[in-house]
């Protein structure tokens, strides 16, 4: 007794017969669909490339300026020396010159 007779079709013919069964409409469809798909992925990976690459100069060139920067900046401080102390006005010196407190001096 055998039973009905199943025809083996291989994994890569697969797709082409599903198409195959179906109206030109779906056909049509599944192209364009396709199409749209692979659209999509190069548009994305072309950005993706492009906009990483154009992010990684600038990123270099910022860090470069930002290097440059402070360099001269600390060439500078090393000529100079230390700081000097900044001086400042007690309360006691704003009041004896006639001013409240908390208000300002006219100038």
């Amino acid at each position: 007794m055998s039973g009905p007779r199943v025809r083996h079709v291989r994994w890569r013919d697969r797709p082409a017969r599903w198409l195959a069964t179906r109206s030109l409409r779906g056909q049509l469809i599944t192209g364009l669909v396709a199409l749209l798909a692979l659209a999509c992925a190069g548009v994305g990976l072309v950005t993706y490339l492009v906009l990483s690459q154009t992010l990684l100069n600038q990123l270099d060139y910022q860090l470069q300026s930002a290097g440059g920067r402070y360099a001269s900046c600390m060439e500078q401080k090393h000529h100079e020396g230390p700081p000097r102390p900044r001086a400042s006005r007690s309360r006691a010196a704003t009041r004896r010159r006639g001013s409240a407190p908390g208000r300002s001096v006219p100038g």
